[in-house]
């Protein structure tokens, strides 16, 4: 489907300009609408006075991106161009011999932060049986410590085989503060739990429709597991086993992590989702919402 040069609307029947040749939608079809490069030519002959300047003036230097940034660029609804720039924390490059898709480097701090986030499960688990004066149940702060780990890894995942599968070499990398923050978290009565050690850093093509894409996989993950996991309850178990209850339990982290990630804010993967396809955006939070709600009554400690 052709889009409109200046504000990047899909468009079914585009105006072509007469002077440039761009496809433009009814908003932008006039060439003074959008700049045209060449309306200069809509002038007779007799009228086109090539002027000299009586004075010299330094010429407008064009933006350029810093080096090493990764560029963002969408158009607002009105088609103003906004520019994103980022600075990568980490400079990710694909390794000559890659172990199945993993650097060496990438699976050192997986393998920290998978042990941050186990402990941090079983901190999780402790603290709410503590904060309701129950008896510690250290089978199931194994189990939940085991899914609190499962979703947050395969969230990542999902960024990075996307990533990869649409041309961005990614990696998983600890980013400092989050990972001494989830340290922190391990600690037992601590009832703040911070369970984000680090993200995956994409690297190649940085366009809204990448990162969007990108950054929607982990939340669809989460969404999946989520539904996997209730599933699973109802078929294989009933509500007074406890295995049932594990599972709902599992089925509420993976709604919660994936509502938290599609928050439209800074960082979050939300943001990027929003600006790529609102569609897809409210149809995934809804469906995490709906799991969330009908999960969350059915929850025991």
């Amino acid at each position: 489907m052709t889009r409109c040069v200046k504000c990047r609307k899909e468009i079914y029947m585009p105006f072509i300009c007469t002077y440039c040749s761009e496809a433009f939608c009814s908003d932008h079809r006039l060439p003074e609408n959008h700049n045209c490069k060449n309306i200069h030519t809509a002038l007779p002959p007799h009228a086109r006075v090539q002027s000299t300047p009586t004075e010299s003036y330094p010429t407008e230097t064009s933006w350029q991106p810093t080096p090493g940034a990764q560029v963002e660029r969408y158009f607002e609804p009105d088609g103003t161009e906004v520019i994103i720039e980022r600075v990568p924390m980490y400079v990710i490059q694909r390794p000559e011999n890659p172990i199945w898709k993993f650097s060496a480097l990438e699976l050192q701090h997986l393998a920290l932060g998978l042990i941050l986030m186990f402990g941090v499960g079983i901190s999780m688990f402790f603290t709410i049986y503590w904060l309701y004066g129950k008896e510690p149940d250290w089978g199931n702060f194994l189990l939940l410590a085991l899914f609190v780990t499962l979703a947050f890894l395969l969230h990542e995942f999902g960024h990075k085989f996307v990533g990869i599968r649409l041309g961005n070499w990614s990696e998983f990398r600890l980013i400092k503060i989050f990972t001494i923050l989830t340290a922190i978290s391990v600690i037992p009565f601590n009832p703040i739990k911070i369970v984000c050690p680090g993200a995956v850093q994409v690297t190649g093509d940085t366009s809204t429709e990448n990162m969007g894409k990108i950054a929607l996989a982990g939340p669809v993950v989460n969404l999946i597991l989520a539904a996997i996991f209730i599933i699973l309850a109802n078929i294989l178990f009933v509500p007074t086993d406890n295995m049932f209850n594990v599972l709902i339990i599992a089925t509420n982290l993976n709604s919660l992590l994936g509502i938290f990630n599609l928050i439209p804010f800074g960082p979050l993967d939300g943001l990027k989702v929003i600006r790529w396809n609102k569609i897809y955006y409210f149809i995934t939070i809804a469906l995490l919402i709906a799991i969330l709600v009908y999960v969350f009554p059915l929850m025991k400690l």
